[in-house]
């Protein structure tokens, strides 16, 4: 047990609303508090240092929420649900200061660098961006073949990846959706990140492996690492990029560029992790769990942090 595993037992406590996984899970700048979407629809702060409620969502998403998102600048949080809605949400009171209709269920959306824009994964097989201001749609990413899961920016913000259940990865010019490049995976991709200097494009595929990609270049595999059975869901690099926080079936995993291994696991007895965030700091990780819970763990030690 980690000093962090009482407060991470305290949040279990309070979060814990539906049998489904908690939908995501934020940590805001500074790292003293959590925002949690929960499974019923659901947003919540939690103040880490005793595990109290600083404010809950006076809206819900219906009937489940799918993604959580921190804009980069730590203002606003951006949610999507299957009621075909983006959400978004003022980060310190709670206060919903934006409602975007979206046409189709978005599973996971992210952040633009200059957090202004949304990129969302939607069911309807496209990638979109949206004004975070208006919610004007943007950008259309069409040419993928089955659900689109997971979508992230490149650092400058003008490009696009984007993983799928047709087993391919692409990249989209962000301003005008044009597709740049395509790579088949040989799986279903549930998990894409891009690391924050733009060389690396890390890519979590349903046989439980993360393929870590040359973003530099073209595309071409550099390292894959065998996380365990089942499906990677949530991908998150650490701030400076040295290491990825990996959301697996049966752990969560910390792996460093270039190692053979992992680098530190942390086992959960939960059927699965859907997603992963990094304290600012890198000092922490908190996961989103099947059973609406999240929990944490210490990095310092594992990741040399």
């Amino acid at each position: 047990m980690t000093r962090r595993e009482p407060w991470a037992a305290r949040i279990n406590e309070l979060a814990g609303t539906c049998a489904d996984a908690a939908g995501g899970v934020a940590v805001l700048p500074g790292g003293a508090r959590l925002a949690i979407g929960h499974a019923d629809g659901t947003v919540r702060c939690v103040e880490l240092a005793t595990g109290d409620t600083v404010w809950f969502g006076a809206e819900r998403h219906a009937p489940v929420l799918q993604s959580l998102a921190c804009s980069p600048d730590g203002r606003l949080l951006a949610t999507t649900g299957d009621d075909y809605t983006i959400r978004v949400w003022d980060a310190a009171t709670g206060a919903v200061i934006g409602r975007h209709t979206i046409p189709a269920i978005a599973f996971e959306l992210r952040f633009s660098p200059d957090s202004a824009r949304l990129a969302t994964a939607g069911a309807d097989d496209t990638a979109g961006v949206y004004q975070v201001d208006g919610g004007a749609r943007l950008a259309s990413c069409t040419g993928h073949e089955a659900w689109v899961q997971s979508v992230d920016w490149s650092p400058r913000g003008d490009r696009l990846a984007s993983v799928s259940n047709d087993a391919t990865l692409r990249i989209w010019d962000a301003a005008g959706g044009l597709e740049l490049e395509r790579r088949e995976l040989g799986a279903r991709a549930h998990g894409v990140a891009w690391s924050p200097s733009g060389s690396w494009l890390a890519v979590g595929l349903e046989g439980g492996e993360v393929v870590l990609l040359d973003a530099a270049g073209p595309f071409a595999e550099a390292h894959r690492l065998q996380v365990g059975p089942g499906s990677v869901d949530g991908l998150a690099w650490a701030p400076g990029g040295r290491a990825l926080a990996i959301a697996g079936e049966h752990a969560v995993a910390i792996w460093e560029v270039g190692a053979g291994d992992a680098i530190a696991r942390f086992p959960h007895d939960a059927p699965f992790a859907h997603r992963v965030a990094w304290a600012p700091d890198g000092t922490f990780i908190a996961a989103s769990l099947c059973g609406d819970r999240v929990r944490l763990w210490e990095t310092r030690a594992g990741a040399g942090a």
